[in-house]
């Protein structure tokens, strides 16, 4: 390889930083939003989850111990257990619903979940009442008006 082809290939790999995003209009940019006021809530996830066989086979003895062992987990972590459910069908072996004071703390339960050896699958939903999703639709509804120009 000659140092011109060096030259060349540098040249395709560099990336250049000095272009920016599209800017929205000027209009638009000096337009001030209402900002939805939200109230705080607490962050409230679902996990779907499989066990493996012998987690299985574990769980004939007792499974109400499955439900205190996740119910003491997530106290030891400063969450809540909400609800607990065995599934009679589909994919997964049951659901937990739980509330943690962060957001992160969830990703920690899972991976505790994952690092136990009992679960071959899991799945994790963050959940939101129906209040809070009224309220993302007025603000969504807000940018909405405010980017098409109708600020009614």
């Amino acid at each position: 390889m000659t140092t011109r082809d060096a030259m060349d290939e540098t040249r395709v790999l560099t990336i250049d930083r000095s272009a920016t995003a599209p800017r929205a209009p000027s209009s638009v940019t000096r337009t001030r939003r209402k900002q939805t006021k939200f109230e705080p809530s607490e962050p409230v996830f679902m996990t779907q989850f499989a066990f493996n066989a012998s987690a299985t086979r574990d769980s004939l003895q007792d499974a109400q111990d499955e439900e205190r062992a996740t119910a003491r987990l997530l106290g030891v972590m400063g969450g809540t257990l909400k609800s607990y459910f065995v599934s009679q069908t589909g994919e997964y072996d049951g659901v937990v619903i739980y509330s943690f004071p962060k957001n992160h703390d969830s990703r920690t339960f899972t991976t505790l979940l994952k690092a136990s050896g009992k679960i071959d699958k899991l799945t994790t939903t963050k959940l939101m009442t129906s209040s809070d999703a009224a309220q993302c639709g007025k603000a969504a509804k807000e940018v909405h008006e405010m980017l098409n120009g109708d600020n009614k």
